[in-house]
């Protein structure tokens, strides 16, 4: 026990001197102070107990001057989240001309996202080390990245990517093929901010195209006389519209149907009236989505999900719910199927494992259940998707077959418990014979209680000549 003496009195000290650790650390405190910075971020990621922070301006009290430093990382003092010095600047490329764009973590790495490249960095240890560089990884804006259960997900003009700690997946790939064509991605990754979320209850990563609402469209647009054209003058129709935006032209609004080049394009409804000369064309984008299933690997396209206004970046709350807001609305996204829809699902060109040997495709049989009266299912042939065939309908409950040219399902929403098996038969058996490959292609509207269980080809392989 340490003993108390007397020095003066009303005054006592302990009896053993304090230790020196305490000069260390006041010395250790005035060279802080003499290499702290303040700052000002765009970006930041906590990691342990330290945060890190990207793009940046740095004020230095010591110089008394201001840079902006749009490429660098600092990391602040440990368990000091507001505390930074210019020793612990971390920089991954100097000067390569692109800016931070957002900072995520998973498993001890930093992923660092510049306009076109991404780093992951380590920072498990005292030292950062840069572990990979990724070329054309970069994205536009942080709402292009989400955290998942399996890792980082985030999305650009390229691709759609998921770092699982150890390697960067492109998810849309499969086995050397590509499950969305580049043309189609590429038109539906606009320049006005293409944002990702993550929905836990489902296990699936949902890409918007547009985070942006109702803008004014480059050039002018005069229509003349009661047509479905849509003549642009000085327009940049391929990089700023796409199928399903509505414009408005002269107080009319019409919906995009196709697009030809960067001035020709045409509606699904015919203008009112010859217009005058707009040279202030609103659009107001569609609000598509693609949704990834991380289960089932699969991609669907859903048009119309969210609403065509100004939208939030994704945020998975506390319930595990994914959330956005639109106009200060907080909306929560529900994949529930509320009403019947148009859908349009076309299978992969299946070679059956064999791609130069010829067969013959006997039946298609479909398991569902669900109002499927107004859906249409055809087939083509050897990759040519431009001409399609028809099917005979048998139904293997004994109910009666369907049109052979349109070849529609039953309706069975009466029971909705029920799975009910569809065989579909070629029309003409000489079209499905010889062939090398075969593609499903169905079309129309569904009820909203609609599934697809299976589908299953009865084929055979043919001899070789």
């Amino acid at each position: 026990m340490a003993n108390f003496s007397q020095i003066n009195p009303g005054k006592y000290h302990l009896g053993y001197r304090f230790p020196t650790p305490i000069l260390i650390d006041k010395l250790n405190m005035d060279s802080q102070d003499k290499h702290r910075v303040e700052l000002k971020f765009k970006h930041s990621v906590i990691v342990g107990r330290t945060v890190y922070v990207g793009n940046v301006q740095v004020f230095s009290r010591e110089n008394g001057t201001i840079k902006v430093e749009g490429d660098s990382m600092y990391k602040s003092i440990v368990n000091e989240f507001d505390v930074f010095t210019d020793y612990n600047k971390i920089e991954a490329a100097v000067s390569d001309g692109e800016n931070i764009t957002a900072l995520a973590e998973f498993a001890d790495k930093i992923l660092q996202f510049k306009q076109n490249t991404l780093y992951i960095i380590n920072v498990s240890r005292q030292v950062e080390i840069l572990e990979s560089t990724h070329k054309h990884k970069g994205v536009s804006n942080p709402a292009a990245v989400c955290k998942t259960d399996y890792g980082i997900a985030w999305v650009n003009e390229h691709g759609c990517y998921l770092y699982d700690g150890k390697s960067v997946h492109d998810l849309l790939e499969k086995s050397g093929q590509r499950k969305i064509k580049e043309s189609t991605w590429s038109s539906f990754v606009s320049s006005n901010g293409v944002m990702i979320g993550y929905y836990p209850r489902k296990r699936q990563i949902i890409v918007v195209r547009d985070s942006k609402g109702l803008f004014t469209l480059t050039g002018s647009i005069d229509v003349t006389g009661v047509n479905k054209n849509v003549p642009g003058t000085g327009t940049r129709f391929l990089t700023e519209l796409h199928v399903g935006d509505s414009i408005t032209v002269s107080g009319e609004t019409r919906i995009i149907d196709s697009i030809t080049n960067d001035t020709t394009a045409t509606v699904s409804a015919n203008w009112g009236s010859d217009l005058s000369d707009d040279t202030s064309p609103d659009c107001i984008p569609v609000g598509d989505a693609y949704i990834y299933d991380i289960v089932t690997t699969s991609w669907i396209h859903s048009s119309g999900s969210f609403a065509s206004a100004i939208k939030s970046n994704f945020i998975t709350d506390w319930n595990g719910d994914l959330v956005h807001a639109t106009s200060a609305t907080p909306k929560k996204w529900d994949n529930s199927p509320s009403d019947p829809s148009n859908i349009s699902l076309v299978t992969k060109d299946i070679d059956f494992g064999q791609p130069a040997v010829r067969k013959k495709v006997y039946r298609v049989r479909m398991s569902y259940k669900g109002d499927a009266s107004s859906l249409e299912v055809k087939y083509s042939i050897n990759g040519d998707t431009n001409t399609l065939y028809n099917f005979e309908l048998t139904n293997s409950d004994g109910t009666a077959s369907g049109s052979a040219n349109a070849a529609p399902l039953l309706d069975k929403s009466g029971d909705l418990s029920t799975w009910y098996h569809a065989e579909l038969k070629p029309a003409t058996a000489s079209q499905a014979n010889n062939i090398y490959s075969f593609q499903l292609h169905l079309d129309g509207s569904v009820g909203a209680t609609f599934e697809i269980n299976d589908i299953s080809f009865i084929f055979r392989i043919k001899g070789v000549k």
